[in-house]
């Protein structure tokens, strides 16, 4: 059911998104996903320059001049979104969680996706897909995406990046962009993703917050693993604490990118807070 309040929140994102793809990333998204192929457009007479490998012999053959067949890529795609809902993303220390950016950056894909007339379809993920929506295309459709991404309560805590990629290559048939947003608190994915990008364009967005690598001097710090729970307390006053704690984040941002440059996969790491746009345009241009 449809409150006053998830409606407003619908309405916000998906104003704060289709501005995003409309006006700042300026088309970089139509421009850097190649189509599924090429089709015939039209016959015109050869001109100088043209790739003789182009001419059509049969049609030269009758009109005794040289023809060449025009083609045009397909640019009709199939964006499939994997969007992590696992208890740890929802840690967030500025003005958004991991959650909401992740949120925030399906919304821009979506539209961006649907101002190229694409389909573009939803997973939800835990530690098991949470919530399926198959691919189609208009601008309904794409509010939909936002309002159950929006509505969505998580039922597991823990995170399974295999499971949401076993769906997705058994949802795609044809070459798509499979799109993963997540923390990637995650293990044992990489030969499962490494198939999938054998087969479809697979895009990594990394999403982040500062103190998962920065840990400052508060004195006793109370913390607990949001995926099992378990609590400690962290001396943040001691210099060796706050640099082992910098270090594992480090370490899990180097990791996940191993995992992904030998899977033949994009990856790019944006901060809870961040404006990402530039960032996530770049990021178009030179993939």
């Amino acid at each position: 059911m449809i409150t006053t309040d998830l409606l407003k929140k619908v309405q916000k994102l998906a104003f704060r998104a289709r501005y995003i793809s409309e006006h700042l990333l300026a088309g970089q998204y139509h421009s850097h996903f190649r189509g599924k192929g090429m089709t015939f457009s039209e016959l015109r007479k050869y001109q100088f320059g043209d790739d003789v490998r182009s001419i059509d012999w049969n049609v030269t053959a009758r009109y005794q001049e040289p023809y060449l067949k025009v083609f045009q890529e397909e640019r009709a795609l199939n964006l499939l979104l994997l969007v992590d809902v696992s208890a740890s993303m929802n840690f967030g220390t500025s003005s958004q969680s991991k959650r909401e950016l992740a949120q925030e950056l399906a919304a821009v894909l979506a539209l961006a996706a649907h101002q190229n007339n694409d389909q573009v379809g939803l997973v939800l993920f835990s530690d098991q897909v949470e919530h399926l929506v198959r691919s189609q295309k208009g601008y309904q459709h794409m509010l939909r995406l936002i309002r159950d991404m929006l509505e969505h309560k998580p039922v597991e805590k823990k995170t399974n990046i295999a499971v949401a990629l076993q769906l997705a290559m058994s949802l795609v048939k044809q070459k798509s962009i499979v799109c993963i947003i997540s923390d990637f608190a995650s293990s044992d994915y990489q030969s499962l993703l490494q198939l999938a990008s054998a087969r479809h364009e697979v895009i990594g967005l990394h999403v982040s917050d500062v103190r998962e690598t920065e840990l400052p001097n508060v004195g006793w710090l109370p913390v607990q693993e949001a995926e099992t729970g378990a609590k400690a307390w962290l001396p943040t006053f001691l210099k060796d604490t706050r640099i082992q704690y910098n270090n594992l984040g480090l370490q899990h941002i180097r990791d996940t990118q191993a995992i992904f440059k030998s899977s033949k996969a994009d990856l790019l790491q944006i901060h809870t807070g961040e404006d990402y746009v530039d960032k996530l345009r770049t990021f178009f241009v030179t993939r």
